[in-house]
């Protein structure tokens, strides 16, 4: 989370991590519904450029980096922001994005 908002997260000081509870509704999984976790890179005017200017030698890695130097938020990184609300859990997130 180094580097991100902390208006995106509760204080860490008052860290309650959730833990599925099974019912009925849920048929014991512990989980209603659903919730998305990804990330999305804007395209800025430096990622343009880096685009526009790529070569063979251009990696999916260089620009990503770019992209979080630019503030985009990881698929980790809002998986483990949305357990930190406690809408998922941190297994989950680490189940899905491994």
């Amino acid at each position: 989370l180094e580097g991100l908002s902390t208006d995106l997260y509760p204080p860490l000081e008052a860290l309650k991590l959730a833990k599925p509870v099974g019912c009925n509704q849920c048929f014991h999984f512990g989980f209603k519904g659903r919730t998305s976790i990804m990330e999305q890179m804007s395209i800025t005017p430096a990622m343009a450029q880096l685009i526009a200017t790529s070569t063979l030698a251009t990696t999916a890695t260089s620009i990503e980096q770019a992209a979080i130097k630019d503030g985009m938020v990881t698929i980790l990184q809002d998986g483990i922001i949305k357990a930190l609300n406690q809408v998922t859990t941190l297994e989950e997130v680490f189940t899905q994005v491994g």
